[in-house]
């Protein structure tokens, strides 16, 4: 008796799990981007200096994101790209509520051509990216 109660415990409880899951899929993601640009720095949580070029003695590019609608405490991933070999990654947290800004930034290293950088949400989809060159 004690098996048949716990076969039906975990019955419900996958149960349970696969309808989670479902109205997830359905709710969709659980970010949306909706800002993302290359700048030249970050002040008081916005972009300064928004470019697709910058010169080769730039010390530092800045890939500065906002969401919306994040619906649980969640992490995304900033991934840096140089002549399409990966140079960097960070991860970020982020908050549940209506808007977050957040940025991570990338030492250039005198690395001049062109750089790619993406956002992807904590399950690896990407959420959108920028290209930039540095000349």
């Amino acid at each position: 008796m004690k098996h048949v109660a716990r076969c039906a415990f975990l019955t419900a409880a996958l149960a349970l799990l696969a309808g989670a899951a479902a109205a997830q899929a359905v709710a969709g993601p659980m970010v949306k981007l909706d800002r993302f640009v290359v700048c030249a720095n970050v002040e008081n949580r916005e972009p300064v200096g928004e470019a697709d070029t910058f010169p080769a003695t730039t010390e530092k590019v800045f890939a500065f994101v906002e969401l919306k609608e994040v619906a649980v405490d969640t992490e995304i991933a900033v991934v840096w790209f140089h002549d399409e070999r990966e140079a960097g990654r960070t991860t970020l947290a982020v908050r549940q509520g209506a808007r977050w800004r957040t940025h991570a930034y990338k030492t250039l290293h005198n690395r001049t051509g062109a750089w790619r950088v993406e956002v992807l949400d904590a399950g690896g989809a990407k959420l959108g990216d920028a290209s930039f060159t540095v000349e």
